[in-house]
């Protein structure tokens, strides 16, 4: 029941003029989601009494609002199944890639301090050029500018334990008909306990 407004008086309506209480003929909603035409008074009074009363008797509890809001998710996410799993599979897709590159970026800087942590801490290598024409480094191939005094100087100093010097050439070793291009290096007997 509905009380009736001007436009609907305009229409002829009975008890516009008393301002009375009369049924609408539109389609009212049901609870189920259909549609039926609406009840007369009397038929609205006792639904609406019963839906009151209904009320009254059921207790809110804070988990049925949780448990519609699941269900109806589910049934969301079961009407767009194509949707739902391109959406899961992108998820999981990205997570793989995202621990997969940071196991391969830490395992990597475990690899690179592990090398150097063999190295210790007494090694020390300084490379030998010579200077050219005009002032200019030599490269690969030329002599060392370090002498075995250097050697010398710094065995005498008190905080170093050991030292070596080190010649290294590039050559090609021959065997019968058989050709290796190889990598030569002299040290003297302290190399091995620097190593």
């Amino acid at each position: 029941m509905e009380r009736t407004d001007e436009s609907s008086c305009h229409r002829g309506r009975r008890g516009c003029e008393r301002g009375e209480l009369v049924s609408s003929s539109s389609i009212q909603p049901r609870l189920d989601g259909s549609t039926a035409p609406a009840a007369t008074s009397s038929e609205q009074g006792t639904a609406l009494e019963s839906m009151l009363a209904d009320l009254r008797v059921r207790h809110w509890r804070p988990g049925s609002m949780l448990g519609a809001s699941v269900g109806s998710a589910m049934e969301a996410l079961w009407a767009n199944r194509g949707r739902s799993f391109l959406t899961a599979l992108g998820i999981f897709i990205g997570v793989a890639a995202v621990i997969a590159a940071l196991t391969l970026t830490q395992g990597a800087d475990a690899y690179i301090n592990n090398e150097l942590n063999t190295l210790g801490t007494t090694v020390f290598i300084q490379g030998g050029v010579t200077n050219g024409p005009s002032g200019v480094k030599g490269g690969n191939g030329s002599l060392s500018t370090l002498t075995p005094k250097d050697v010398q100087s710094l065995e005498s100093v008190p905080h170093v334990a050991s030292v070596s010097p080190l010649i290294q050439t590039g050559d090609q070793a021959v065997f019968g008909k058989q050709y290796w291009s190889t990598q030569i290096q002299g040290v003297n007997t302290s190399y091995q306990a620097i190593q």
